[in-house]
């Protein structure tokens, strides 16, 4: 029914590589109709040695198709998103990030796509607006402090989320204490992923340790490669040790529906 540019797995998985507006134009109503398609992955199928070469050419017409396929009011069955270094250009990513901002989607990758300060709005704007969001993965762009700073705020008092990811992103200190600060209740975040992410708190000794003593829904923490006393790495150790039945129960259900599928995708 399709060209080689779009595949589907087990009528569960769809994966999009290299489409244009007219692929979209005809899967978006396709996957819309189909209550049993629950996740989509949009890869980029060229070498990594010449990545500019895959800039997919998605406009208007394909844009709206996504907007469509996405709609809380159409009731789309899709509940994961992965886009893992998808090849999407940068105004292109903006503006789909724009159209998620009420979709029904639980799980979201936007992982290795080039992410900058630009979008930090429209980050803000998904953890705002997202009501079902549950795990979302920043890692491996090039977010900084700034954007840390704009979603803070919908991050603390996101009721939805439980688990997101912003390793290898240069959040520099400063970045990092207002990302810790934002993670106290009312947030409900139960594990955070922040590895390498240029950041020395070993000079600010009570900042991880009055986090951790706090009310607080955080049960995982992993802060590897970034400076920290050795007293902030016992106390983040003992945390994962003591929590880690309960975070498993926690996804319980979640990894009970779920299995890896290109890359880490959830299926459910």
């Amino acid at each position: 029914m399709f060209d080689m540019s779009i595949s589907v797995f087990e009528s569960s998985l769809v994966v999009f590589t290299c489409i244009d507006d007219s692929d979209l134009q005809i899967i978006c109503p396709y996957i819309s109709q189909k209550s049993t398609i629950k996740a989509i992955k949009w890869q980029c199928s060229c070498s990594d040695v010449y990545p500019r070469v895959c800039r997919q050419q998605i406009r208007s017409q394909g844009l709206l198709a996504l907007k469509s396929l996405f709609d809380p009011q159409l009731s789309s069955s899709v509940k994961s998103l992965d886009l893992t270094n998808c090849g999407l250009r940068s105004d292109v990513l903006f503006r789909l990030l724009g159209i998620l901002q009420n979709s029904n989607i639980r799980h979201l990758w936007i992982k290795s796509v080039g992410l900058t300060d630009a979008v930090s709005g429209q980050l803000s704007a998904l953890l705002g607006e997202m009501g079902r969001l549950e795990s979302l993965d920043l890692s491996r762009n090039f977010i900084t402090g700034k954007t840390i700073d704009l979603i803070a705020t919908p991050l603390r008092f996101n009721s939805t989320l439980v688990t997101l990811d912003v390793s290898f992103n240069p959040l520099g200190t400063r970045g990092m204490r207002t990302l810790l600060d934002s993670i106290r209740k009312p947030c409900r975040l139960v594990e955070l992923r922040a590895q390498f992410c240029e950041s020395s708190l070993f000079r600010d000794p009570e900042l991880i340790s009055n986090l951790l003593h706090e009310d607080t829904s955080l049960k995982r923490l992993n802060l590897a490669g970034n400076r920290l006393s050795s007293e902030d790495r016992q106390r983040i150790h003992q945390l994962n040790q003591e929590n880690s039945a309960d975070v498993d129960e926690e996804f319980r259900l979640i990894k009970a529906r779920s299995r890896t599928l290109s890359g880490g995708l959830f299926r459910m």
